[in-house]
């Protein structure tokens, strides 16, 4: 019961960590920048303001309960100057507003060469020299298992969550043509629960719960982690390349691991292993962009139908089960190639639809469904806006 009641307790150290409230702050902007670029683009928004909140409090802290019972149990355990560089690095990484530079590979990273580096430089304050003055060596080895871990976690999020609810946008490909694309770009929070030895610097008091362990007090804590992904997707469908993204990391999670044990019997490999994973992380981003760079543009309007880049939830084409790169070849008997056509044809019978559609295997199926009043004009469909005049801006990558 001692150990529950520290573990219920320790996830207040949540509430008090600044890096929690600026992550709701950057989740917030976050859509509301998406929310304004699909409404400059399809005159309509995909998904809620509040998406990318949900996303950050959604499936992470799930996934993150079973991380923690694998934390617990193998006795990881930090010390306070552990925790102070960990939320610095967060703090400056979160600020742009970029997911992609909150890989664990990145955080980790530069807070292991941090702390590898501040015990040996003097800044003259007396109270930073003291606090990074004892990192012990075996915090690095920890460091690095908590690296493994959390890479792994990235994989299974990007393959549950990252697949899911991705946006569409338009570009414009090399000869000038007007293409969809798609891009996954989340933020999940990961809270994780492990020891600080109460003799770190710790802010603890007296009646915080502590466990004593070998004649060492430490107390628990829940430490606010966060993991961030970013992936455009053009050539492929988002879900398939993004899944395959997953998969990669995954592998790379499992060789970090592996490299961490053996850094245990040879030292020298902590940093190899640190610049191991920093490098195939950024290595795996690189060749995922150069390989749908080199690959035929999948959403594209094509001959045989009106391809589909989007579908807006809880919309008649939703409720039809319409998936994005799909294609409508007819709508009430009529053939259509463009949106002029798609909406003439809506137009024969207003209080039913028939859609013919051709999925991504190319396999015709129908789908059809009444039609009430306030129902989306288009169904809830969006398509390539051949009209659109794309602004030609920098795409965060």
């Amino acid at each position: 019961m001692e150990l529950v009641a520290a573990i219920a307790k320790a996830i207040g150290y949540v509430f008090i960590n600044p890096i929690f409230y600026l992550l709701v702050v950057v989740s917030i902007y976050m859509g509301i920048k998406r929310v304004k670029k699909e409404r400059t683009e399809f005159q309509t928004r995909v998904f809620d303001v509040v998406e990318d909140l949900k996303t950050a409090f959604g499936f992470g802290i799930i996934l993150s309960l079973v991380f923690s019972v694998v934390a617990l149990f193998i006795g990881i355990s930090f010390s306070f100057q552990v925790l102070v560089v960990l939320a610095a690095v967060y703090f400056v990484l979160l600020l742009p507003c970029r997911p992609r530079l909150l890989s664990p590979s990145l955080v980790l990273g530069f807070a292991i060469m941090m702390l590898m580096i501040l015990p040996h430089v003097t800044t003259g304050i007396s109270l930073i020299d003291n606090i990074f003055s004892s990192v012990q060596a075996r915090t690095y080895g920890q460091l690095l298992v908590l690296l493994a871990m959390l890479l792994i976690a990235e994989a299974i999020l990007i393959m549950k969550s990252g697949t899911k609810k991705t946006s569409p946008f338009h570009l414009l490909s090399k000869r000038g043509r007007l293409i969809g694309a798609h891009e996954s770009n989340k933020l999940w929070l990961f809270p994780l629960i492990f020891f600080v030895p109460q003799n770190s610097g710790m802010f603890s008091p007296n009646w915080w719960p502590s466990l004593t362990v070998a004649g060492e007090s430490y107390t628990i804590i829940m430490f606010p982690f966060i993991i961030g992904f970013y992936q455009l997707v053009k050539g492929k469908l988002p879900e398939q390349a993004i899944f395959n993204s997953g998969l990669r990391v995954l592998l790379l999670g499992v060789v970090v691991l592996v490299a961490t044990a053996i850094s245990y019997y040879y030292p020298l490999m902590i940093p190899i292993t640190v610049g191991l994973a920093l490098v195939c992380r950024e290595g795996l981003y690189l060749y995922e962009r150069y390989v749908d760079q080199n690959r035929p543009h999948f959403f594209t309007n094509r001959k045989e139908g009106l391809m589909v880049l989007g579908v807006i939830p809880q919309s008649p084409a939703a409720k039809m089960n319409i998936r994005v790169g799909e294609a409508i070849h007819k709508v009430n008997g009529r053939k259509v190639t463009n949106e002029d056509d798609f909406y003439a044809a809506l137009q024969i019978n207003s209080a039913f639809c028939k859609l013919e559609v051709l999925d991504d295997a190319g396999e015709i199926r129908f789908a059809n469904r009444a039609l009430f009043e306030g129902d989306h004009h288009e169904l809830g469909l969006i398509f390539i806006d051949e009209k659109f005049e794309l602004k030609l801006e920098e795409v965060a990558t």
